[in-house]
């Protein structure tokens, strides 16, 4: 008589090879280049809008933040900036001179 055929790995055994493997991890997610981060950041901002004769250009705020903008008030006739803004833009070179220490 022949004898009787190995028995073939009987599937718990197949289940218990593969817990005993490292579980694949998920693939990361791929991150932002500085170039994309940059661009990203550049879009974020919004462009100060463009001054127009109608309105004062005194830059308020630091230039490539979100809250930079211009004064917009009612300028001066032929200046470009409101009364409040005209007296600091334009100082008389004696008056410069006196604040020297």
């Amino acid at each position: 008589s022949t004898p009787a055929p190995a028995p073939k790995a009987a599937p718990a055994a197949a289940a218990e090879e593969a817990a005993a493997r490292p579980a694949a991890k998920a693939p990361r997610k791929a991150t932002p280049t500085r170039a994309e981060r940059a661009a990203a950041a550049r879009a974020a901002v919004t462009p100060p809008r463009r001054r127009s004769s109608q309105s004062c250009c005194w830059p308020l705020g630091d230039p490539g933040t979100p809250g930079f903008h211009f004064c917009g008030a009612t300028p001066l006739p032929g200046k470009p900036y409101c009364a409040e803004h005209a007296q600091l833009a334009y100082v008389k070179l004696r008056d410069r001179r006196d604040n020297v220490a």
